[in-house]
């Protein structure tokens, strides 16, 4: 993947998504965050100061990208649909909580699949993410998803890129 934030900062890394509600995005050098949604937590962990956050999946912008089923009737509202040459554009706000962001969702039209998403947080910040060379329908070993904290457990979180 290519990350793009609003302030120009630039991320690269390989980023794994197995719905319902797995996503681990393992950023490469000279990042060292790795961000690990297991269906319950998202967490993030910064390898060089060795700090771990998380929060609860549900609470954020990605939430609805990892679900098995989404509703667009009651669990969100589309904002905004786009279509320009090739592409289709959604972008989509909690129903119960448009405050918490917006999320913009691309897919290219032939074939259709999911190329890249735009996350518009809470204080406003954008950040857009857009898959390079993704691959569909690869199985994917269940440790890419789970997150040990090397605070309890005395060994460094393993790199999946």
């Amino acid at each position: 993947f290519l990350q793009i934030t609003d302030n120009g900062a630039i991320a690269r890394g390989a980023v794994f998504i197995q719905r319902p509600g797995k996503m681990r995005f393992d950023y490469a050098p000279p990042s060292p965050v790795v961000m690990v949604a297991d269906g319950t937590l998202l967490t993030f962990h910064d390898r060089e100061l060795n700090e771990t956050t998380s929060l609860p999946l549900s609470s954020t912008p990605v939430a609805f990208l990892l679900r098995d089923k989404v509703r667009l009737s009651q669990d969100l509202t589309v904002t905004k649909i786009d279509r320009g040459p090739g592409v289709l554009r959604v972008s989509v706000r909690e129903t119960d909580d448009p405050e918490q962001g917006e999320l913009t969702i691309q897919f290219s039209e032939a074939p259709f699949r999911l190329e890249q998403w735009a996350v518009l947080d809470s204080q406003n910040r954008l950040t857009k993410v857009t898959l390079i060379e993704a691959r569909a329908g690869d199985p994917i070993n269940p440790k890419v998803f789970e997150f040990r904290d090397p605070k309890f457990f005395n060994q460094p979180v393993e790199r999946f890129n």
